[in-house]
């Protein structure tokens, strides 16, 4: 966040394409001042990912994230980002264990508030999903982040929240959420509303 605010609500979609082990991974999302409906933050993240067994995935791509950098005005600045993950997935009859390491290389453009700057982001960020029916789904998660900076290592955020993923067909997902946003300038409460449609070939 480039300003303190209390709430905010994010809206995100995805659409991964999946050819036997490989997958087109690509997701865009809308965040919102507060609850209204002017935009705090827009991106388009893709890449591609690798399934090396039911427990082992990898994947890497770019992503365009564009932030406001005044509240009372439309300016924004853009950051450039490659990213990089690993997840390793278990599985326990209805309950599933998500563990996800992901390194953002950040690349932030000069603004009427900062200067031209770059940053390497480490996120790890572990998830329980738990089958409450074939078509409802509860998950739980934290995810911590640490950030290289000018040298310097710094807390960056943490989030913990929750989703209820909503599957009314084989391939899409609705996901309803609320994530506790903690970072060192301010703490905010997010409302999370994502759609997810997963296309296999």
């Amino acid at each position: 966040m480039v300003h303190a605010q209390s709430s905010s609500i994010w809206f995100s979609a995805q659409a991964p394409l999946r050819i036997k082990n490989w997958e087109w991974h690509q997701d865009a999302g809308y965040r919102t001042i507060e609850t209204s409906g002017r935009a705090t933050l827009w991106f388009y993240r893709t890449g591609v990912r690798r399934y090396f067994s039911e427990h082992w995935n990898a994947a890497g791509g770019y992503a365009l994230f564009v932030s406001r950098v005044e509240k009372d005005r439309p300016a924004f600045g853009a950051e450039n980002r490659i990213w990089e993950e690993l997840v390793r997935q278990d599985q326990w009859r209805n309950l599933k264990w998500v563990q996800r390491l992901r390194i953002d290389h950040r690349w932030f453009d000069a603004t009427t508030k900062t200067p031209y700057y770059a940053a390497h982001r480490f996120r790890y960020r572990t998830a329980f999903t738990h089958a409450l029916g074939p078509q409802l789904d509860l998950q739980v998660y934290d995810e911590i982040m640490v950030q290289s900076q000018q040298g310097q290592w710094l807390f960056n955020q943490n989030r913990t929240g929750f989703f209820l993923h909503l599957k009314p067909a084989k391939k899409q997902v609705f996901n309803l959420g609320y994530t506790y946003l903690h970072q060192p300038s301010a703490n905010t409460h997010l409302f999370l509303l994502g759609y997810q449609l997963n296309m296999v070939r």
